[in-house]
């Protein structure tokens, strides 16, 4: 009988909470006074808009590759040692499932440029000689004194 009234006591507080932090977060920013005692520092960063794409593109390649990883081998394994003991055929799709998403976050990291290229059109296309350099070469001309 008790608990009715004390969960929906407990579920209201938690709206309001809510509402608070969400929807009037600068009555709680005033009350507060958190916007109080700054200094107004800038803090320009000259990052280049490809090079922000590339750290992206290499963290989610990243975080697939070691995500997929572990769970890949364990299912391997597991595999390997289930046909070793009774002899069965090879049977689970989740270890191609995780064979492959490994292989795309490999995939991801390595291939970053390309990636970022297809994003961001106005990164230049790839050269023959490019090593992370930006892609612009200089020409030199030949003046002969005739």
């Amino acid at each position: 009988m008790l608990l009715v009234p004390v969960v929906l006591l407990t579920v209201g507080i938690y709206i309001y909470i809510l509402t608070i932090f969400v929807f009037k977060t600068s009555w709680f920013i005033d009350k507060l006074k958190l916007d109080k005692g700054f200094a107004d520092e800038r803090l320009d960063l000259n990052i280049h808009r490809s090079t922000v794409l590339s750290v992206a593109v290499i963290v989610i390649g990243g975080v697939l590759f070691l995500d997929s990883l572990p769970l890949f081998l364990r299912l391997f394994f597991k595999e390997i040692q289930q046909h070793n003991i009774t002899g069965e055929q090879f049977e689970s799709e989740w270890v191609i499932f995780y064979f492959v998403k490994t292989m795309l976050g490999y995939i991801v990291m390595i291939k970053n440029k390309e990636i970022v290229r297809r994003i961001d059109k106005e990164v230049p296309p790839i050269t023959s000689t490019d090593d992370g350099a930006s892609g612009d070469s200089v020409e030199l001309s030949d003046k002969s004194d005739d």
